[in-house]
């Protein structure tokens, strides 16, 4: 069953996140994007950006301040410009590691705003999905336990993924998630969902992450050797200078080496 979202709404969607002003990749100006041009054209082909029937995942890596939001900001832009729905999420140092699947009730945040009536159809047919809604959610016990506690993960995680596959019913949908070495535990579990299963409608996501911040004990590592041998899941891989030639995709190679 799919959800009927109002044409408005997925224009209105393809507009930049407000969700966390002036973070990741609304904080970036918008302009000409200099010195990766192999690399823009690389990912959009990746992810199936200009391609009428395709769709794709993508993992972006590379140091900090090197330009990979910029990257994934030119990367949006495209997707608008080429039709597609996009949904970013971003995953914020420390207080994000505490907050569970932050990006995604992000992501959700956004379309509850634009179109109130939309979650209202997917919580329908969806109703564990309400955990990703802060303003949804039950208060917490006496016990402090957290309102996600008391919901089946897995019930979640699947909800989540039957909510993408229904919103990209109405048109492609490209999702990115920023700065996964920061990510959650359960932010994690999910993406490992999204990019295992796949979608059977135009579903692409793209997920970043600082190579350079994971240290030997990185929660990020042991994900990202199981991610390596997906075989769907792309990896794209930014060099320190932008005049080098720097894009290179595998599914066989292990960037958590």
């Amino acid at each position: 069953m799919s959800v009927n979202a109002h044409p408005e709404t997925l224009a209105a969607l393809s507009e930049p996140s407000d969700i966390i002003d002036g973070v990741g990749l609304e904080g970036v100006p918008q302009g000409l994007l200099v010195g990766r041009d192999t690399e823009a054209a690389r990912l959009a082909d990746l992810l199936g950006l200009d391609d009428e029937s395709a769709s794709g995942l993508v993992l972006l890596s590379g140091d900090a301040g090197i330009g990979k939001t910029r990257l994934l900001a030119e990367t949006a832009s495209r997707a608008r410009r080429a039709g597609w729905t996009v949904l970013i999420g971003h995953c914020l140092g420390e207080a994000g590691r505490v907050l569970p699947y932050l990006p995604f009730s992000e992501m959700l945040g956004r379309l509850e705003t634009q179109d109130p009536a939309v979650i209202e159809r997917i919580l329908t047919m969806h109703p564990h999905l309400a955990g990703l809604f802060p303003s949804r959610r039950r208060p917490t016990d006496l016990r402090d336990q957290s309102p996600l506690d008391t919901v089946d993960r897995a019930d979640l995680v699947e909800a989540s993924h039957a909510a993408f596959e229904d919103l990209a019913q109405q048109g492609p949908l490209l999702l990115v998630v920023e700065d996964v070495h920061w990510a959650d535990d359960s932010s994690r579990d999910l993406l490992t969902l999204l990019f295992t299963r796949g979608f059977a409608g135009r579903v692409s996501i793209v997920a970043s992450y600082r190579s350079d911040d994971l240290h030997r004990r990185h929660p990020l590592r042991a994900t990202l050797a199981h991610w390596s041998r997906l075989g769907a899941l792309h990896r794209v891989e930014l060099a320190p200078s932008a005049t080098m030639p720097s894009a290179s995709s595998s599914s066989a190679s292990n960037p958590g080496a």
